[in-house]
């Protein structure tokens, strides 16, 4: 941990015999006093969900969940040992993890970039560094694009994989076309740390056709949707929570040392998000069941209102409960009128 509150909160939180803290520009490794906590035998990895904040819950993975899903991404992305990633995702994030665990399962190498895509000397570097692919999550693309790289990859980049949020779904079909116009590969993901940290995929030759969707299950795992009342949905275009039943779904949360001793308590992962799926077996991520409102007996996902104004160029954020829905718009005055007039027909 960098910051030495956080550092100091995730201490007394998990009792760990050592940690590393960046103290005076540098990295040591620091022993503690304390005596250690006591550790389920197939407990191998302890990631935060919220980052560096040191408030989230912790994420208890095994040692076969993050060797399952590291396997599973290493097929369907097609990894070989003469690959390398360009490796510019830090590693305490569940993505970044993992894509460094799916290619030392391939026996593939990575190039570790010293600095922000950003940098006078990124272009260079990342020609040196003889890598065959990138990751990164939809803001890392959008830095490629103002550094001037998306026309400018390295010839020997062949794949390219975005996660960790929503791409738009134009950036999608931008990206998948010069991917292919190289003879190369563009991969959206979907994933949580729960799941070590891959659920999805969506094949490259598919992205152009369906650039909102998550895809498709990652190899060994299963998606199914599931009404409020715990029914699984099966009706085409029919929406749910969306449900991952797999070999790397979490053993369950840590909130403290105590819990680190405690055995696998999940056999499936509810993701939180709402889900559709479509007539290709395609899953689409559609909100958060936490960002929905029931007013007149309707559901009203507040995604779908800021989606639908984005469409309409307009800049949005929406939340609410199940009395009122609030809408905030960067507009202009005169056309806030105009706009009310609109809302009656999104949802």
């Amino acid at each position: 941990a960098a910051d030495s509150a956080t550092a100091a909160r995730l201490e007394e939180r998990f009792r760990p015999a050592a940690s590393f803290r960046r103290i005076g520009g540098t990295w040591r490794l620091l022993a503690h006093a304390h005596e250690p906590a006591d550790i389920h035998p197939d407990l191998a990895l302890l990631l935060q969900t919220s980052g560096s904040t040191g408030h989230g819950r912790g994420v208890r993975l095994s040692a076969t969940a993050v060797d399952t899903n590291a396997s599973a991404i290493t097929r369907y992305l097609g990894i070989r040992p003469e690959d390398r990633a360009a490796l510019i995702l830090p590693l305490h994030y569940s993505y970044g993890l993992s894509v460094l665990h799916s290619h030392l399962a391939a026996g593939a190498s990575l190039w570790l970039a010293p600095g922000s895509v950003l940098e006078p000397g990124f272009a260079a570097a990342l020609e040196a560094s003889d890598a065959t692919s990138l990751a990164g999550v939809p803001h890392h693309f959008r830095l490629l694009e103002s550094a001037g790289l998306a026309h400018a990859l390295p010839e020997r980049i062949k794949t390219l994989t975005v996660a960790g949020g929503a791409m738009e779904p134009e950036q999608v079909r931008t990206w998948a076309a010069r991917m292919q116009a190289r003879a190369g590969r563009f991969f959206v993901m979907y994933g949580q740390t729960e799941a070590a940290a891959r659920i999805s995929y969506l094949p490259p030759e598919l992205a152009e056709d369906n650039p909102g969707a998550a895809g498709r299950a990652v190899p060994g795992g299963r998606l199914l949707l599931r009404s409020a009342s715990g029914a699984e949905i099966t009706t085409p275009e029919g929406e749910g929570e969306l449900i991952y039943q797999g070999p790397n779904v979490m053993m369950g949360y840590a909130e403290g040392s105590a819990d680190l001793a405690k055995g696998a308590e999940l056999s499936e992962l509810a993701t939180g998000d709402l889900a559709r799926r479509d007539a290709n077996g395609l899953y689409h991520i559609t909100g958060r069941l936490s960002r929905m409102s029931k007013i007149a007996g309707l559901r009203i996902g507040h995604d779908s209102i800021e989606r639908a104004l984005a469409a309409q160029g307009h800049e949005a954020a929406v939340w609410g409960d199940d009395a009122r829905i609030s809408i905030a718009v960067c507009a202009a005055e005169d056309g806030i009128a105009a706009l009310t007039a609109k809302l009656t027909g999104i949802g």
